[in-house]
C-alpha cells in the first residue's frame, strides 16, 4: 500500500468519526429537546381541573393532620374576656 493511499484511508476514517460525532450530538441534542417538551408536557398536568380541586374528605383530613383547628381554638380562647 502506497504512502497516498494510506493517507486517504487515515482521511476516510477520520471523516468518517467526525460525521458519526455530529450525528450523535445533533442525536442527544433532540433527544433532550424530546425530554423538555416532555416535562413541560407533564407539568401542564398541574393546571387540569382534576388536580387543582380535592374532595371534601381529602380537605378536612388535611387541616386535622396540619394542627390548624388546635391553633385556632387556642389564639380564640381568650376572645371573649376581652370584650
Amino acid at each position: 500500500m502506497s504512502n497516498v493511499d494510506r493517507i486517504a484511508l487515515i482521511r476516510q476514517a477520520a471523516e468518517k468519526t467526525a460525521f458519526k460525532t455530529k450525528v450523535q450530538k445533533k442525536t442527544r441534542k433532540v433527544a433532550r429537546n424530546v425530554r423538555a417538551a416532555r416535562k413541560v408536557l407533564d407539568s401542564m398536568d398541574a393546571f387540569d381541573e382534576a388536580f387543582m380541586y380535592d374532595d371534601e374528605k381529602t380537605i378536612r383530613r388535611v387541616v386535622k393532620e396540619s394542627g390548624i383547628d388546635e391553633i385556632f381554638a387556642y389564639t380564640t380562647k381568650f376572645d371573649n374576656q376581652w370584650n
